[in-house]
This record gives structure tokens, C-alpha cells and sequence, in this order.
């Protein structure tokens, strides 16, 4: 989970974000008095953001939900496509510079040379 913290309120929220492993996890944030909420985390991870949703709204019905930011899920999305890529060209190079034997003429014997 990033360092940043929801804008402080004075109703509890929901937070749910995808950890580097790519799986879901969840936390409720109360208010308190001394400007830290209080945190409740999801003690297991979930393998997608709706089994993640579905169990934290079951443990905390009725709480505004926070949407993941979306800025990593893109950079991961851009990383992926950059090396997907980067195997295609080498893919292609190795292809066009693999060395291939002379195809036999059909008219041809290897006496004629």
C-alpha cells in the first residue's frame, strides 16, 4: 500500500488497493480524536478487487468505499506492454537473422557447379 492517506473525515471509509503480488486487500478507517484513524486491515488477500469489496462491505455494511488509485495499476499496464514489445522485436530479429540453408534448384544437380 502507498504511503498516501484518504483526506481526513469525519465518517468511517473503506480502502482498497492491489498490492504488488496483484492481489486485493482492504482496510476500515475510523476517525479518531488525535488525527490518526484507526485501522482495521483484512487479515487475508482476495484475487480480485470484487471477492476484496464484497467481503469488506460484508464486515462493514453501509461504509463509504474508497477506489483504488489508478496512476500504478497503469504503470504496471505500461511496463507489461513495453516488454511484450521487447520479445516481439527480439522475436523478429532472431527470426530474420537466423541463418538458412539454400533451398536445392529443381533443375539443378550439385554436379553443375
Amino acid at each position: 500500500m502507498s504511503d498516501q492517506r484518504p483526506p481526513p473525515t469525519s465518517l468511517p471509509v473503506i480502502e482498497v488497493w492491489q498490492e504488488p503480488n496483484r492481489r486485493w486487500r482492504w482496510q476500515y478507517l475510523e476517525p479518531s480524536g488525535d488525527g490518526q484513524p484507526l485501522a482495521f486491515h483484512s487479515n487475508k488477500e482476495y484475487d480480485s478487487q470484487k471477492d476484496a469489496l464484497a467481503s469488506a462491505t460484508t464486515a462493514y455494511p453501509g461504509v463509504t468505499v474508497l477506489e483504488p488509485a489508478t496512476a500504478g495499476i497503469g504503470h504496471h499496464d505500461r511496463a507489461r506492454r513495453r516488454r511484450l514489445l521487447l520479445l516481439l522485436l527480439v522475436g523478429l530479429l532472431v527470426f530474420l537473422l537466423w541463418p538458412r540453408r539454400p533451398r536445392p534448384q529443381p533443375d539443378r544437380t550439385s554436379l553443375d557447379d
